[in-house]
């Protein structure tokens, strides 16, 4: 029986193959992708276009399987990172100055906003945000400990601050 791969591309040994030889296979399995989908790190450059990442039947070293996906470059404009169509956690620092949309082929996606970082299932068919309660844009209740806005001047409102012309208005109303 020949050796097949798993979606993330790990090497499955066939029984009675590799005789003499699997030992190399497993470590490269553990030491190079298994580490790579749990703890991997790896850059996506971006160069005023979109990026597709695909995996192949090797268990060497390959982008699309670690687990944190730093977007660099220059995106010139809003971009998309399509990632293969499996089941996977990412985690995407996206370092550039525009939004990127994560998602797969067949499905929908994730915008990662510029400068910031979001953890993003993919269930193989759709790309969605891995956290609720967290990440761009939460309105955090003050009852919570929050500012129950996403802006600073609408923290500073809800909170009952008062800055600049607003101070003198408040004293002389005191």
């Amino acid at each position: 029986m020949a050796s097949t791969y798993s979606s993330l591309k790990i090497e499955l040994i066939g029984a009675g193959e590799q005789s003499g030889t699997w030992g190399n296979t497993t470590n490269t399995n553990l030491g190079t992708a298994i580490e790579q989908a749990i703890t991997g790190s790896g850059d996506v450059s971006f160069s005023s276009s979109n990026v597709t990442l695909s995996l192949a039947d090797t268990p060497n070293s390959q982008t699309a399987r670690n687990l944190r996906l730093n977007l660099t470059g220059t995106s010139g404009g809003a971009r998309t990172l399509t990632v293969p169509a499996i089941e996977k956690l990412y985690l995407i620092n996206n370092t550039l100055l525009d939004a990127v949309t994560v998602q797969n082929s067949s499905g929908t996606g994730v915008a990662v906003p510029a400068g910031t970082s979001l953890f993003v299932f993919n269930d193989g068919t759709n790309v969605t945000s891995a956290m609720t309660g967290l990440g761009p844009g939460l309105i955090v209740p003050i009852t919570s400990g929050g500012t129950g806005a996403t802006t600073a001047s609408g923290a500073r409102t809800n909170l009952g601050l008062i800055i600049g012309t607003d101070v003198e208005a408040y004293n002389a109303n005191l």
